[in-house]
Parts: C-alpha cells; sequence; structure tokens
C-alpha cells in the first residue's frame, strides 16, 4: 500500500509540475490557428489548404516554392500589418510566453536530412523587433514533432502566429518541396479566448470549404 500510494503522489507532483511549467504561457486555440490571416513576405510559399483535424490542432499543406529565401517561407499572423487583426492590442502583460505544439505530418520527395524549421512566433519583441520566435527544427528522419516557447515582454500583441521555412542546405531540392504541418494548442497553456464573432467567421468559413470538397 505505501509503495503504491507513494506512486499515485509522485504521479500527481508530475502532472502538477508540468501544469505549473505552462501556467505562465498562453497559446492560441484551433480557432485561433485557422483564423490566421496574414502573411509575411511577398512570393513566399503557399498555403494550399487549412483544415481542423479530431482532437487538438489545425494542418497546413504548404507549397514551398524553394529552397531558398522567400519561396522556402511561410509565416501566417494575426498582426497589425495586414489581416483583420483579432489579437491585436490584447492584453498578454500576465503570461510570460506563447507556446504552440508543432508535427510534421508529410512531406514529399526522399531524403531523411532535410530539416523543416518551425516557431511559436508573436511580437514586439523587448529589444524592438516586430516579433521573435524560438526555433525548432522538424524533419522526415525525425523528430517529427516539438513545442516551441517563445518567450515575451511587451504587454500586447501586434503580430502572432507561427513561422515555418525549409533549412537550405539540409537537402531540399531547389524547386521546394509539398509538406503537411500540424499546429496545435500546447497542453496546459492557456488559451487566448477569441472573440465570439469570430467563432461563427471560422465556423461558417469551414462549413462552405467543406460544401465545396462534397
Amino acid at each position: 500500500m505505501g509503495v503504491r500510494f507513494r506512486r499515485i503522489i509522485g504521479g500527481i507532483c508530475a502532472a502538477l509540475c508540468a501544469t505549473l511549467a505552462n501556467a505562465a504561457n498562453v497559446t492560441l486555440s484551433d480557432v485561433g490557428i485557422l483564423a490566421l490571416d496574414h502573411y509575411w513576405y511577398s512570393n513566399s510559399a503557399v498555403e494550399i489548404a487549412r483544415r481542423d483535424v479530431p482532437g487538438p490542432g489545425v494542418e497546413f499543406d504548404i507549397q514551398f516554392l524553394s529552397s531558398e529565401f522567400p519561396g522556402y517561407a511561410f509565416y501566417p499572423t494575426s498582426s497589425i500589418y495586414g489581416g483583420a487583426g483579432d489579437w491585436v492590442g490584447l492584453d498578454v502583460s500576465m503570461y510570460d510566453a506563447f507556446s504552440l505544439d508543432f508535427r510534421l505530418v508529410d512531406v514529399d520527395g526522399s531524403g531523411t536530412a532535410r530539416e523543416l524549421v518551425v516557431g511559436a512566433l508573436i511580437g514586439p519583441t523587448s529589444d524592438g523587433y516586430i516579433w521573435g520566435y524560438t526555433p525548432q527544427h522538424l524533419s522526415p528522419g525525425g523528430p517529427f514533432g516539438a513545442t516551441s516557447v517563445t518567450p515575451f515582454t511587451p504587454s500586447s500583441i501586434e503580430a502572432i502566429g507561427f513561422a515555418s521555412w525549409l533549412l537550405p542546405d539540409s537537402g531540399w531540392d531547389p524547386a521546394g518541396a509539398t509538406v503537411t504541418l500540424r499546429v496545435s494548442p500546447t497542453p496546459g497553456a492557456v488559451q487566448i479566448p477569441e472573440p465570439a464573432a469570430l467563432v461563427i467567421v471560422v465556423a461558417l468559413a469551414l462549413g462552405l470549404r467543406n460544401r465545396q470538397v462534397l
């Protein structure tokens, strides 16, 4: 009984520690990820499709146009610089970091050494940049998944979303590649509450897209 009790207490403590580690982190919900509508860089990668999937997460089918800038870059955001800006000005002063989970679902072509760099993007940064992110590396040869946690100090949002780009000189075809990337809220982090109107808009957009597919 004593051993079993200690195991139960140990499990509770582990779960509590994991929760506390994320207590000061904020993340985007599926609705928030679906609503990212401002893309950085002209002539950058092209979004082929975006879909909500069972359980947490949104999958993006991305056509990277080359293995060089700007064709290797895909940066969807909610931003003061374009789009609807649903989270612009939101007070996030009570949080320390922005977090997202990433998983490489599919990549066309061959070669397991190729690397996709991803990161949870938020701005402005404490050192004056428009935005920043903590890079993580995914690859067809593994790792397939990672969590990016980007610390920030500004009290309100001017840009939020994610970064993804093909790492040059890691074996990508010069003509680019098609990648399916799943972006998910980080478990344990606080999800930014989306405006009620945004939930309706996203639901209508998904319904229209599904009707077109059918």
